[in-house]
């Protein structure tokens, strides 16, 4: 699956796109967890 990480913090200032695309494996979840799978995702940024 693909997701945007957000490896440390950044000062937006000066690093405008502090996301990184990674491709990641689809997790296993435990027997008291679930799994939900979402298709898409919409967010703000700072402008």
């Amino acid at each position: 699956m693909k997701a945007l990480i957000l490896e440390r913090i950044h000062d937006l200032k000066k690093e405008t796109k502090p996301l990184k695309l990674v491709e990641l494996s689809i997790p296993e979840p435990n027997e008291d967890e679930v799994l939900i799978k979402v298709s898409t995702v919409e967010f703000a940024t700072l402008n």
